[in-house]
């Protein structure tokens, strides 16, 4: 910033101007001025726990409070308060690793299978589905409601028997949709098969794990950060 400064009060001179420092930054007077300095880039992290290191190691020297904004369930920032020229600026941001599971989409059995046991945390409802995917028959999916919820299909049920089994709808499950060190919302979904066969689920839930996964980060941060918002240099916005 010193090179930049000299050169600013080298160029005012010539032009009569005075230079002045606004909010840490160089301007010059009268009609001559200076673009405001560049500021760093905010650099990116992909866990809460780099966002917690970062505010209590306060490794910038940042002499004021910060803000930590909950923006959604897989981004977090940290920002100054607003200065006196109305701007905020955003020192790191994190942006959580998603595994991909596309909802509303048909996968085969065998994609669908493993990105089941990969993409979800564990329980009955996921592993009653797993048993279903794994003994369909290839050639037997078909609709038997009037009211287009549920649905049956032909799966084994032992050796060579197989039966009509009814596909569970609504399902409740959990996959992996924010940030690793808060509790994955569970949330509900139907499921829906075709011929194939292939296999979708469809969120049924309004987006509702939006707002548990935001307000499960903000407990997390608020549990990690506790005594910085006691004293009054963090605060917390969701």
């Amino acid at each position: 910033m010193s090179n930049q400064k000299e050169a600013l009060e080298y160029v005012a001179q010539l032009a009569q101007k005075e230079v002045k420092e606004i909010n840490g930054r160089n301007y010059a007077t009268g009609d001559l001025k200076l673009v405001p300095d560049a500021r760093a880039l905010a650099f990116e992290l992909h866990t809460l726990t780099g966002i917690v290191n970062y505010v209590q190691s306060n490794v910038d020297a940042i002499s004021g409070p910060v803000v930590v904004h909950v923006y959604g369930p897989e981004e977090v920032s940290v920002f100054s308060p607003l200065n006196n020229d109305r701007k905020r600026e955003e020192f790191v941001r994190a942006a959580a690793i998603i595994p991909e599971f596309k909802f509303d989409h048909f996968y085969d059995s065998d994609t669908f299978n493993i990105k089941m046991q990969a993409l979800f945390l564990e329980s009955e409802e996921k592993t009653a589905i797993l048993g279903l995917v794994g003994n369909i028959q290839e050639e037997n999916v078909r609709n038997v409601s009037s009211d287009g919820t549920s649905q049956t299909v032909v799966a084994r049920s032992g050796i060579t028997k197989v039966a009509n089994v009814t596909v569970p709808n609504p399902v409740s499950l959990r996959p992996y949709r924010t940030f690793a060190e808060v509790d994955q919302p569970i949330s509900k979904f139907v499921l829906r098969m075709k011929d194939g066969p292939s296999i979708a689920l469809f969120e049924a839930d309004g987006g509702a794990w939006q707002n548990i996964a935001i307000q499960n980060i903000e407990k997390y941060l608020i549990r990690e950060l506790d005594d910085l918002i006691q004293e009054g240099r963090v605060h917390i916005i969701a």
